[in-house]
């Protein structure tokens, strides 16, 4: 368009000097800074049209980029719930899990679509329960060793439950690694350090500190300073020290 307009402008200009002939110098350059003039200004007004509609195309994305998650968090909780319908006494423990690790996140610096990420990877942590036997789940006792190998499938059942929805986030590794530990005594894998996700080690914790601070069929709920007791004993070795550190902030900033 602004090409055309350019090439009408230097005809009309032509024609005009040719039927007066004005073939001065001083009309000349007066021509080209007028039509200097008039391209930028047209580009001006271009660009500022283009920048609005990217503004509008922004917003409209980032709104329904808020609804995506917001619809995510709405089933993650849905699926929690019902994972937690076979296990009354790990009530509501996904939801702080997840809230207490996007907490966790958000103390360690982590941006904002990383802790989002923490939420729900949180709140489906457990997702696998569903392939653990119910008896064994409400067992109003200490698990045996087989009992705690049959619990154990709960982490790899997550994965393989999870792995197939397109997350941006890494959902079903959470899942599957929330039960390492640094020093490689976790489970299923036994992986060490940073080879455990920064993801999963924040669930860790959090999971770790609401298991222990909630009741159980073969225990009442534990006191917060028992819960730190353990997880300071266990920073470093067992545990993130970076999120053990950011969860005792966030305990002593609580009223």
């Amino acid at each position: 368009m602004y090409a055309v307009g350019a090439v009408v402008w230097i005809v009309a200009t032509d024609l005009i000097s040719d039927a007066l002939e004005l073939e001065s110098a001083a009309f000349n350059i007066g021509k080209g800074f007028f039509f200097i003039a008039a391209t930028t200004l047209m580009l001006w007004f271009a660009f500022r049209r283009h920048e609005q509609e990217v503004s509008k195309v922004v917003a409209e994305l980032e709104e329904a980029s808020a609804q995506r998650i917001a619809a995510l968090e709405g089933v993650a909780r849905a699926v929690g719930a019902t994972i937690e319908a076979r296990d009354p006494y790990t009530a509501g423990h996904q939801l702080r899990v997840g809230e207490l690790a996007y907490l966790i996140g958000r103390r360690l610096g982590l941006d904002e679509e990383r802790v989002e990420g923490l939420r729900i990877g949180g709140y489906l942590h457990d997702v696998g329960k569903v392939a653990v036997d119910e008896a064994v789940l409400n067992f109003p006792g200490a698990h045996n060793a087989e009992q705690r190998a049959h619990v154990q499938i709960h982490s790899a059942s997550g994965h393989e439950i999870l792995r197939s929805v397109p997350f941006i986030w890494p959902v079903a590794e959470i899942a599957l690694q929330h039960h390492e530990r640094l020093d490689g005594t976790g489970y299923p894998r036994g992986l060490e350090g940073d080879d455990i996700l920064l993801d999963a080690r924040i669930v860790a914790v959090a999971d770790v500190f609401d298991a222990m601070t909630s009741e159980r069929p073969y225990r009442e709920a534990g006191s917060v300073s028992a819960a730190v007791e353990v997880l300071t004993e266990g920073s470093g070795t067992q545990f993130d020290p970076d999120a053990v550190q950011a969860l005792l902030a966030i305990l002593a900033d609580r009223p």
